[in-house]
């Protein structure tokens, strides 16, 4: 398929001065003379990188399949020339659906001409208006362009494809637009036509062809729409307006309405819901298309931390989710609430440090003794070259403690929780930072070793947070990660460690391949399941074979873990640890994607608060133990 740029171009006429510009101007003219953008909200289809309602001229949201990430790696483009995309939605499922607000205009710009099924899109984007809401619709007249030579659509072929629930283009559609835009296709069709068919039947079946499915006349697109209204196939709107195509432009506008409810002498723009929770693309790969992969049925609590004002829309409307990105594989909660109302300097801590000494001194002693045995299970004493060491959410301090005082190392942490701080200050004398590990200034390759023990899981922003541990280590240094693993056994079974405030949930592959973009080697991963769960005893049917479940994999070297990950090996235990090596320059090979510039932005589209996220609809929630019967019962 010719690529979007190309595309773009093709549809421009050649005249010197005239670029793109001219079209959004023009666009932007007729729709401001049926609605008033600075006051009103609208939504527009396909934005991409020329809006027709700018923030600067109006509030105008954007809805896409994709992620701006995602389509600026697709297009190759720089990714701030794209619109933000507020809406990522899943294609064939009803836009009003998965958006939760209704608009006051909406605007698709050579959009429609992509769409198989036109009736029902139509039927869709009236169902986002509020009454007396305005849908503007730009497209290209096909005489303008290499789609000249196609015939046009038909009203009853618009009528069959809406019986079909046509989700996809149809084979036809995809090898005219093919032969039509592309000479690289024209002459494999001339070459061997046998062959040119199977390629288009293949993208049909497997790809994602992204190609004009419909192609009309100005006239004859305005005409099928005004039938389509009186014959009761798109309902709820009305043509108010009609501009034909006009040279030096190749497009033509339609403008329609749904009417004003009854009675109604004045009607109120659309009302902007307040966001308590928000959508969010993948963190680590930045797209935005995700299935359903726990529903956990429970609501969310009203407020993110003891500390934190109450969020009353959070229990209300929301169940817990974790939702898994089908580009990488991470697994979110999702949507999640607005963190910026957190301090992240409090994050009020419930229960610790409390005043009963017995139970603190207690814990004190426990962990000790893991920290113990962590030191030594990831040999922290063979990275040893500096001497400094950082614990990243340190909690108490009570690890970082005995690192130096029973290893000697060079100790710093880092603890976002203010209670904890103090307490590691009073009690052990520790030097601990009231924040995130993003905010620390320490020069770049200050510590031989930075460990993550079981927090990362509570991190806002996990790549961030491994980034800026890169940049921290030396080379040569030590990452140390514990973790609860998205795919135990317990977690498969009875969610364990899957609630609120675990914000992700990380699997041994998935956390691997982001390592190694960052510029990470895995040297040692331990995954061994200790005494079972009882209730997950209680669950597991009595022929099940705890032995096949890899509930103890260890993998002391490089070599191992790789062959390991190759050949799909898999790790059940409820919990894992992880020690990388940051690699050298010289050590490290290219990566995809693995510029740090753009995993920053990667990190950075994360955080865009959206309305809605594509989330696959075929996708639901059936617990292990669940039989088709007991689920519908």
């Amino acid at each position: 398929m010719p690529s979007e740029a190309s595309r773009l171009q093709g549809l421009l006429p050649r005249i010197k001065g005239f670029d793109r510009s001219h079209y959004q101007a023009r666009r932007r003219r007729f729709l401001t003379s049926h609605v008033d953008v600075r006051s009103r909200r609208g939504l527009e289809f396909g934005g991409f990188d020329l809006p027709t309602v700018p923030p600067e001229i109006g509030t105008c949201s954007i809805a896409d399949m994709r992620s701006e990430f995602h389509l600026a790696t697709e297009f190759g483009i720089p990714l701030d020339t794209v619109c933000p995309v507020d809406c990522i939605v899943e294609p064939g499922l009803a836009a009003y659906r998965q958006i939760p607000q209704r608009f006051d205009y909406v605007v698709l710009c050579h959009v429609l001409e992509h769409i198989p099924d036109v009736i029902t899109t139509l039927n869709d984007l009236g169902e986002l208006l509020v009454p007396g809401g305005h849908l503007f619709i730009a497209l290209p007249d096909k005489r303008e362009t290499p789609d000249v030579v196609r015939a046009s659509t038909t009203l009853p072929r618009l009528v069959e494809r809406q019986l079909e629930r046509a989700t996809r283009p149809s084979m036809s559609e995809i090898a005219e637009f093919s032969l039509a835009w592309n000479e690289i296709y024209r002459a494999q069709y001339q070459r061997s036509m046998k062959d040119f068919f199977q390629e288009i039947r293949s993208q049909q079946l497997f790809g994602e062809p992204d190609v004009h499915c419909n192609v009309w006349r100005d006239e004859e697109f305005r005409d099928q729409v005004e039938a389509l209204i009186t014959g009761g196939y798109v309902e709820g709107l009305e043509i108010i307006d009609f501009v034909p195509t006009a040279k030096p432009f190749n497009e033509f506008y339609l403008m329609l309405r749904r009417p004003p409810l009854a009675h109604s002498a004045r009607l109120a723009p659309a009302a902007a819901e307040p966001r308590s929770v928000f959508y969010r693309t993948c963190n680590f790969c930045g797209f935005g298309r995700f299935e359903v992969w726990k529903r956990l049925h429970l609501p969310f609590p009203e407020r993110c931390y003891a500390d934190s004002e109450p969020e009353p829309d959070l229990g209300r409307n929301l169940s817990l989710q974790y939702l898994t990105c089908r580009e990488c594989g991470l697994s979110s909660i999702n949507p999640l609430p607005r963190f910026e109302i957190v301090d992240r300097h409090r994050f009020g801590v419930d229960g610790f440090p409390g005043a009963d000494e017995a139970a603190t001194e207690s814990l004190i002693g426990q962990c000790r003794q893991v920290i113990e045995v962590i030191s030594g299970q990831y040999e922290f004493e063979r990275y040893r070259k500096t001497g400094r060491l950082l614990d990243v959410s340190c909690g108490p301090g009570i690890a970082l403690a005995w690192l130096r005082d029973e290893r000697g190392w060079d100790v710093r942490g880092v603890e976002p929780g203010r209670e904890f701080v103090e307490f590691a200050a009073r009690r052990f004398g520790l030097e601990v930072t009231n924040g995130l590990v993003q905010d620390l200034e320490e020069p770049p390759g200050s510590f031989d070793v930075v460990m993550i023990d079981a927090s990362l899981q509570y991190t806002f922003d996990p790549l961030a947070t491994l980034l800026a541990c890169h940049r921290l280590l030396r080379d040569g240094g030590c990452l140390f990660l514990h973790l609860p693993n998205r795919d135990g056994l317990a977690t498969e079974w009875i969610d364990l460690g899957i609630h609120w405030g675990h914000w992700f949930s990380f699997s041994v592959p998935v956390l691997d391949r982001m390592l190694r973009r960052i510029g990470f080697r895995s040297e040692r991963i331990l995954s061994v399941q200790g005494a079972l769960d009882p209730r997950l005893e209680e669950r597991l049917p009595a022929d099940f074979d705890l032995a096949s479940e890899a509930l103890r994999v260890v993998l002391d070297d490089a070599k191992a873990i790789d062959r390991h990950l190759a050949e799909g090996g898999r790790f059940r235990a409820d919990y894992f640890g992880l020690a990388a090596r940051k690699l050298s320059a010289a050590e490290r090979r290219p990566e995809p994607g693995s510029d740090p510039s753009r995993l920053r932005a990667i990190a950075d589209c994360s955080h865009r608060q959206r309305l809605c996220v594509a989330i696959d609809p075929d996708t639901d929630v059936w617990w292990p133990w669940e039989t088709p019967a007991s689920r519908d019962a």
